[in-house]
């Protein structure tokens, strides 16, 4: 009769975090795994909701959270985030020309519809 080998489970799954994950021995990140794949099951399954709304939504929550922040801290005399960029509308009659024309035809397409 041939010696067979036995290996740890544990070994067999490489022996690293994925196995520690898959094998619950860190409790809190394979709890997480579990919660967020639930998550994401119930929103694009049972809930209907594709990729591109949650993305949206996403982004759109974060640009929210900008701006609050942005607001309340000039209104609380705090630093503004360091992320947010500065635009400025060039002056000048061409930017007034081309904004005039814009409206202009915003408001034709509205009244037509």
């Amino acid at each position: 009769m041939a010696a067979t080998h036995h290996r740890p489970l544990h070994a067999l799954l490489g022996g690293g975090a994925v196995a520690d994950l898959l094998l619950w021995r860190r409790r809190n990140t394979s709890a997480a795994a579990v919660a967020g794949a639930t998550l994401f099951w119930f929103l694009f399954e049972r809930a209907v909701y594709s990729l591109a709304s949650v993305l949206s939504n996403a982004v759109l929550l974060l640009v929210d959270i900008l701006f609050f922040w942005a607001k309340s801290a000039s209104l609380l005399n705090r630093s503004v985030p360091a992320f947010t960029p500065h635009f400025a509308l060039p002056g000048g009659r061409p930017a007034l020309l081309l904004q005039s024309r814009v409206g202009a035809a915003l408001v034709r397409d509205l009244i037509q519809n």
